[in-house]
């Protein structure tokens, strides 16, 4: 971290193992990975230090769930088709 500091000073966010740890669960359950996937995979023996330690909700991952469930009484379709 402090290499990357040197070569880019203008980067002030303190990254750890720890934040990485955090990046990761929250990466694999954005991605739709199983969560008790993702518990073991971290070594938690509770799901709820997974998902409500762990797993941070970020605005994007909120639109793109919106973006699928159209509002009710809404005249858009759902496009069930899957890539």
């Amino acid at each position: 971290m402090a290499a990357y500091q040197i070569i880019h000073p203008a980067f002030k966010v303190r990254v750890s193992p720890h934040v990485l740890r955090h990046t990761f669960c929250t990466t694999l359950i954005n991605n739709e990975a199983n969560i008790k996937g993702v518990q073991y995979l971290v070594g938690h023996n509770d799901i709820n230090t997974t998902l409500n330690v762990y797993t941070h909700v970020d605005s994007e991952s909120i639109r793109s769930a919106m973006k699928r469930f159209p509002a009710k009484g809404s005249d858009t379709k759902i496009d069930t088709k899957r890539e």
